[in-house]
């Protein structure tokens, strides 16, 4: 597999010339990271209040570099050594809003990478099977 990949990151904030589309490292694999090759991600009004560096409530723009897509739907390609739920080749969609273990979310696109790239690494629990009868730009 390769080391590299495409992806869109946000590298300062500002305008549409602020997305930077380049190459970049491929996501390391924990343990209990299921690393999915993206057949679908999103754009939403978060992503571009995000890119302008709007956060709401007065609070500080999110830490960059930042690669936006709050969802991510695709085909695990790599599960790490504690997966239990997927394996290569299943199909999946990634929630839109995670929790970690204190239950505090974590948001795609902001606090982790998000889909706007060629794959993604999240942690198992944030994954769910995407059924075969439902396209993944549909999910």
């Amino acid at each position: 597999m390769a080391t590299t990949m495409k992806a869109v990151r946000l590298l300062a904030h500002g305008g549409l010339e602020a997305l930077t589309y380049g190459d970049f490292p491929l996501p390391d694999v924990a343990a209990n990271d299921v690393l999915v090759r993206v057949l679908a991600t999103t754009v939403s009004r978060w992503d571009v209040k995000y890119r302008i560096g709007e956060t709401g409530g007065g609070a500080p723009p999110f830490k960059l570099p930042m690669q936006p897509g709050r969802d991510a739907a695709g085909v695990v390609e790599a599960v790490g050594d504690r997966v239990t739920a997927f394996k290569p080749g299943d199909r999946v969609v990634g929630l839109v809003h995670p929790v970690n273990a204190k239950g505090e979310s974590i948001y795609p696109g902001h606090i982790t990478f998000g889909g706007n790239a060629q794959f993604v690494a999240r942690p198992e629990a944030q994954w769910l099977p995407l059924p075969s009868n439902v396209e993944p730009a549909a999910a």
